[in-house]
């Protein structure tokens, strides 16, 4: 899930440029970053209850704290993967996928 996720989320950055706009934009207004951490927050949040659920892990705060890192991650290699040639791009997102996977595999 991980690893689609991830590939879906880099296509739709590749395949929409505006996307990274949108981003820049987003985190150019203290407003607008506090209120993109206060949603990131509640879906982190729940992405950890899901994944203890599924992986029996009963640290859903480590998860969650985990998680949230991650979503903050994520943005960061859109920005990279976007201006990088495809090659270097699917190394990249596979690079992050491996580190996510064992974030939340691994307590």
């Amino acid at each position: 899930m991980i690893d689609h996720g991830l590939r879906e989320h880099w296509r739709l950055h590749r395949d929409e440029p505006f996307r990274g706009q949108l981003w820049a934009a987003v985190h150019a207004d203290t407003e607008l970053t506090v209120l993109d951490l206060q949603d990131s927050r509640p879906n982190a949040r729940v992405m950890a209850r899901a994944t203890a659920h599924l992986t029996g892990r009963t640290d859903v705060e480590v998860l969650e704290r985990k998680i949230l890192l991650m979503i903050e991650l994520l943005d960061s290699l859109m920005r990279l993967v976007v201006q990088v040639d495809e090659t270097e791009a699917e190394a990249l997102v596979a690079d992050l996928v491996e580190l996510f996977v064992d974030a939340v595999s691994n307590p």
